[in-house]
């Protein structure tokens, strides 16, 4: 890994997440910054205006790191146990029928898109 392909990656990655962020202060809006960024950043890989190699380094680095982003969320998680506690049944069931009806509704959607690319090989 280079420092200057670190660098450059992570510059192109912060420099999403701060025009997302000035998108969503000027429009006055409460969604998720980062989830504009990389809506955006999806959409620049797409057209190819950011290429692959640019942000590879980093993205690889921070994949490895994965892990540390969800201390926090753990830490949460342990300061909130007597609400976990009293509620469990009704999160772990809403946990059971979001992922029941994702994976129906992906399905199903997947199962369109391969029916739609079938090619008639019989004409």
């Amino acid at each position: 890994m280079k420092a200057d392909e670190l660098l450059s990656g992570f510059t192109i990655l912060i420099v999403l997440q701060l025009f997302a962020a000035i998108i969503l202060a000027l429009v006055g809006s409460s969604f998720p910054a980062p989830l504009l960024a990389m809506l955006i950043f999806s959409v620049l890989l797409a057209f190819k205006v950011i290429k692959i190699s640019q942000i590879e380094e980093i993205c690889s680095l921070l994949l490895s790191k994965l892990s540390l982003f969800f201390v926090s969320g753990s830490v949460s998680i342990v300061l909130y146990l007597d609400i976990i506690e009293k509620e469990g049944l009704a999160i772990l069931a809403t946990i059971f029928c979001s992922t029941v009806f994702t994976l129906v509704v992906t399905g199903l959607f997947l199962n369109y898109m391969l029916k739609g690319k079938q090619v008639d090989h019989h004409a």
